[in-house]
């Protein structure tokens, strides 16, 4: 734990100074300051989220748990291997292609997908043939089963090999930590194809653990810059689009003008707004029609979009985030995973390229 602390330090001092210049619009505009969450006006509404309510957080916690709990080694991983008392069968082994060690006195072992203990006793017993009450230690010396990708604003981007149970913060930290300049409230965690934002920042600053996912195998987390910043509108839009925010936020009002407008059979009345990530974010409904037709002119509060906000205009109604996330996920793949994908390809074809 105390290791990990001194890992976070940088991060944590470099993401406040980051996240106060990114997310604060008080440079630009004085009048205007960013609330913690959108005004609770005629026109807006919030929808409360918890992990019990969303089965999609939950899963996305759990695998990760799971995969920390499963240890199953695999292909390539180096294990150190100590019989007490005979050194000349102690040593080093690496788990080969067909998954088995190559040890003396006993040969191949299969050991892909046992944990340490497994594999322990699996030793045991083929070392007793040779030796009276063999007593063994197993620790993995190197993993390199567990290849995790991490790409943008981190000091030294590559592929990592990762020990079951990393969580996301620590991958970061293994990769030298993020650079200067960099967006730790929209991280982006590519997994079986699709993305999901963590917003780090949240975890940095107050502990929430729902922004600290454990990782898993195959998984690309991606930093963006302090420039790469959008606001995403999709859902009964003419075209689902990704609005780069450089400079001061924009109204609601705005966004779905770039977005080409509603679509027929839009609920203009339920617009949603997304902020704080994917895992575990605050989400209000907005009444855009009483916007447009000057219900509230005098209330600006909540119906301004920050770089990170999503956008979503649903044509039925909604009633938990799980609803949300499962019509929002395919349109947002399509955006920010596909073309994240092709990066990543790109970078592992270069990294084998480069491979002796």
């Amino acid at each position: 734990m105390k290791s990990k602390l001194l890992l976070l330090i940088p991060l944590l001092m470099i993401s406040c100074a980051t996240v106060n210049k990114a997310e604060s619009p008080a440079a630009k505009e004085p009048a205007v300051v960013q609330p913690a969450g959108l005004q609770q006006t005629d026109t807006t509404s919030a929808i409360p989220i918890s992990e019990q309510k969303n089965p999609a957080v939950a899963r996305l916690l759990q695998e990760g748990k799971q995969d920390h709990v499963d240890e199953g080694l695999g292909v390539g991983d180096s294990i150190s291997i100590t019989v007490w008392g005979h050194p000349d069968v102690s040593g080093v082994a690496r788990i080969e292609k067909d998954g088995n060690l190559y040890l003396p006195l006993v040969g191949g072992i299969s050991a892909k997908g046992l944990t340490l203990d497994q594999l322990k006793e699996k030793l045991t017993e083929a070392y007793r043939a040779y030796i009276r009450h063999p007593l063994i230690d197993v620790q993995v010396r190197e993993y390199a089963s567990r290849l995790v990708l991490l790409l943008g604003n981190v000091v030294k981007p590559g592929i990592y090999p990762m020990k079951g149970g990393t969580d996301l913060v620590t991958a970061i930290a293994l990769a030298g930590g993020q650079a200067l300049q960099s967006n730790l409230s929209s991280v982006y965690l590519l997994r079986d194809g699709h993305s999901t934002i963590v917003n780090v920042a949240d975890y940095l600053q107050t502990g929430n653990q729902y922004n600290d996912p454990v990782i898993k195998d195959k998984d690309v987390i991606y930093v963006p810059s302090a420039e790469e910043q959008n606001v995403v509108v999709l859902g009964r839009v003419d075209k689902p689009v990704a609005i780069p925010m450089s400079g001061a936020p924009i109204s609601i009002v705005k966004a779905i003008v770039l977005a080409g407008g509603f679509k027929l059979g839009a609920r203009k009345n339920e617009v949603k707004v997304i902020r704080g990530g994917l895992i575990h974010p605050d989400i209000y409904t907005v009444n855009v029609d009483d916007i447009l037709h000057g219900k509230q002119p005098n209330s600006p509060q909540g119906l301004v979009l920050y770089a990170g906000d999503i956008v979503f205009v649903p044509q039925n109604g909604l009633a938990s985030w799980n609803d949300i996330l499962e019509q929002i996920q395919p349109t947002f793949d399509v955006l920010l995973a596909k073309p994240l994908s092709a990066a990543t390809n790109f970078l592992l074809l270069r990294q084998l390229l480069r491979t002796p």
